[in-house]
Formats: structure tokens, sequence, C-alpha cells
């Protein structure tokens, strides 16, 4: 720092500084303000969340995306990409070795079902079904 910056403003501003950091530090850590304070903080974070959850009810019934919805579809979709990866992994690691299958990664409608896709979980029921009817005969 130069000689100017130490000036009779910056020592004024610094004292000035000092006395209301002093000040604000007792009375912030004075008994009969922090009670209510702290009292009315719970109440405004109460406040904040029923709002949230009416804001989030009112879109629901609009049909519209909500935050926790968003957040919910977005794990989906990162857990649906990590497991895409993974399966590009196991082919390629298959063709490498010359055996051109999908590297012991399962492909059928049951393997679905087991790993709880709903879309894909009745045609491995119904499939199922039918290889079971199919073996017991008419």
């Amino acid at each position: 720092m130069s000689k100017a910056d130490d000036g009779p403003v910056r020592q004024g501003y610094k004292a000035l500084e000092d006395l209301w950091i002093g000040n604000l530090q007792r009375l912030v850590r004075d008994p009969v303000l922090l009670g209510p304070a702290s009292r009315f903080l719970g109440l405004l974070g109460g406040v904040r969340r029923t709002c949230q959850d009416l804001g989030e009810a009112w879109l629901g019934c609009w049909g519209l995306p909500t935050r926790s919805g968003q957040r919910e579809t977005l794990a989906l979709l990162q857990a649906l990409e990590e497991r895409l990866l993974q399966l590009e992994d196991e082919l390629a690691t298959a063709r490498t070795m010359g055996t051109g299958g999908t590297g012991g990664a399962r492909t059928s409608g049951d393997a679905a079902a087991r790993a709880g896709d709903p879309g894909t979980a009745g045609a491995a029921k119904v499939g199922t079904t039918a290889a079971a009817a199919e073996e017991v005969g008419p």
C-alpha cells in the first residue's frame, strides 16, 4: 500500500467500521433479541415451505412440471444414461473379443421386468406366461 491509501479518510472509515461491528455483535448476542428472532426465522421457514407446497400443488393441477418432478426426471435420465454407457462399453468389449454379442447383457423383456421398467414389464409377463403355457401344453 502506498502512503495515500493510509490517509485520514481511510483511518476514519476503519474507526467507524470497528465501532459499528462491535455494537452489532453485542446486539446480535443479546438474549432479549435472540429468542424472538429465532422464533421469527422458524416461522418464516414454515411459511416458505407452505408457499412452495401450494405452488407445486397449483402447478400440478394444471399439469405443469414442478421442481421436484423435474429433479426426479433428471435422476431417472442420468441413471438411464449411465446404463446406456455401460451397455455400449460391454458391446465394444464383446466386439473386440470377436463374439459379436452384447457382452452378457440381458436383452429380453424379462430382464427389463426384473429391472423395474414399467414400459416393458407387461410384455415380459405376457412372454413368460405364453412360454409357460407352451411347456404345459393343451
